[in-house]
């Protein structure tokens, strides 16, 4: 968290951004992760500036602002297929799970990023349904901010990208909606990176090793411990699985459900890869930061087991049962 605050700081009080790499500790914004992404650090800049004053319990707005933003979206993505009582049960599972809660007061980043990832997760399962180019502009314009959130941006990134090629041709859908989202992509995503390359900052905020792949089962306890977690998931993980399962024959006979939740499944695979493959096991083991990636998942998976409970669905599982 320190590392947001402080380039908000130097920012803030500094009045500039240092390009010169030599000074380390004011390099583009400052901090030991120069190559943090600069949207939360500079809404921290920019609130400052509105209070004419540097006072760090102020960012907890920010904060605030993103957890009723990401119940608000959460509510009227599942309002417009499931009964209102419902659907304020489901915002409920997401209000009540204890590490949502938490970061909603704390300025870190993860919760932004859910916000972000989870918004482009809604207008992208619309364009699945009905294959509108306002909820696909919309999925590529929140996904690419992304990436002025968090790295980790690209843990949803690609996967959707994968999905969307394989709906694109498997739907039939219109060629001008292929070249849509790579136009977005390309002028919202390819300035970061561009940038990044210029002032030679990097993708990685750590020291994990892509290239060295080495299995560490050792981490297993430790991964099975952060994902059942009640004092962050409360029930969630006991309920996903069984909730699937229960309602295997209704996904596959909906693509977009279908996709969508290949789309959390391919997110959770990312997760295994990188956490039993490479450096980064270390934080499964210390629960430093895994179950903070786990957070855009959970979202997902609180709007797809939602739709589960589609007065439809019931009804029509209902028939094929008394056939």
């Amino acid at each position: 968290m320190s590392n947001w605050v402080l380039r908000a700081k130097i920012l803030f009080y500094e009045n500039k951004i240092y390009f010169d790499q030599t000074d380390s500790y004011y390099y583009f914004g400052g901090g030991v992760h120069c190559n943090y992404p600069v949207l939360i650090p500079l809404q921290e800049f920019w609130l400052s500036k509105i209070e004419s004053n540097f006072n760090d319990s102020s960012f907890d707005w920010i904060a605030l602002f993103y957890f009723l933003g990401l119940l608000v979206v959460s509510y009227g993505f599942l309002r417009k297929r499931i009964s209102m009582f419902k659907s304020f049960v489901f915002v409920f599972f997401l209000l009540t799970m204890p590490l949502f809660f938490c970061h909603a007061y704390i300025p870190y980043a993860d919760l932004p990023l859910t916000f972000f990832v989870f918004t482009a997760f809604v207008f992208f399962y619309d364009w699945l349904e009905k294959g509108k180019q306002k909820d696909l502009i919309l999925f590529g314009i929140f996904s690419s901010a992304s990436f002025m959130v968090k790295n980790d941006a690209a843990f949803f990134a690609i996967p959707a990208l994968i999905i969307f090629i394989i709906a694109f041709f498997r739907l039939k859908r219109n060629w001008k909606d292929f070249f849509l989202l790579s136009a977005l992509s390309f002028i919202l995503i390819v300035p970061q990176l561009a940038i990044r390359f210029i002032y030679k900052q990097g993708i990685k905020n750590t020291d994990v090793d892509f290239y060295n792949f080495a299995f560490h089962p050792e981490v297993t306890k430790s991964f099975i411990s952060s994902m059942i977690a009640s004092f962050n998931w409360n029930i969630w993980w006991f309920l996903v699985p069984l909730l699937v399962i229960v309602n295997l024959k209704s996904i596959k006979k909906d693509s977009a459900m279908f996709y969508g939740w290949i789309l959390a499944g391919l997110y959770f695979f990312e997760l295994i890869l990188m956490y039993f493959f490479t450096t980064e096991f270390r934080f499964v083991i210390d629960h430093v930061a895994f179950s903070r990636t786990l957070m855009p998942l959970i979202s997902f998976t609180v709007l797809l087991t939602g739709l589960f409970f589609n007065d439809k669905l019931i009804l029509k599982k209902k028939e094929e049962s008394e056939m």
